[in-house]
């Protein structure tokens, strides 16, 4: 506890606005986690992992999650994929960190143009990405189909021809 209360110090010292958020949250030790979490009360870290960090790493891993906590960021995902909320907030917060000159450890979301958007932003670029994978792979997808469909002598087409000119009954409407 006396390495955690270091660590807490040299975070109010570099971000003296945290001190507000820090102070009611409890620092639980918990091998169970990899690396370390928030839940908006408690900051949950893994003290093996922990051991393998710099006193900066350090800081940096403190002050990631006590951000996290004080921009709000768990009550701003709901409705959202958590996955990518996770890297869209984890990703501006290293930004400002990387910014104030703390060393990030190996692994971290490191996505240099977050430094100038919020998480929404970031969130929405990040939904944009998926999508466009997700009908990229669709695609590919069709297209494999389709080689197939030809190459065993369309075996895999409809018998009746007028099945392939029925309107799709899922496509959304115009309004």
């Amino acid at each position: 506890q006396e390495e955690i209360q270091y660590i807490k110090e040299q975070v109010l010292a570099k971000f003296p606005l945290l001190g507000v958020t820090m102070r009611p949250l409890s620092v639980v030790p918990d091998d169970r986690i990899g690396t370390a979490a928030t839940d908006g009360h408690r900051i949950i870290y893994s003290p093996k992992f922990f051991s393998t960090l710099s006193d900066e790493q350090k800081q940096f891993v403190f002050a990631h999650e006590v951000m996290h906590v004080a921009f709000n960021h768990i009550l701003r995902s709901k409705g959202r994929n958590q996955r990518l909320w996770n890297i869209a907030t984890d990703s501006v917060i290293n930004q400002i960190l990387k910014n104030e000159k703390l060393p990030m450890m190996e692994g971290g979301v490191d996505i240099a143009e977050a430094v100038n958007h919020s998480a929404e932003e970031m969130y929405e670029k990040l939904l944009k990405k998926k999508e466009q994978r997700d009908q990229e792979k669709e695609q590919k997808q069709k297209q494999k189909q389709k080689q197939h469909q030809s190459q065993s002598g369309g075996a895999d087409q409809p018998q009746d021809s007028s099945e392939q000119n029925q309107p799709n009954q899922e496509q959304p409407q115009d309004q």
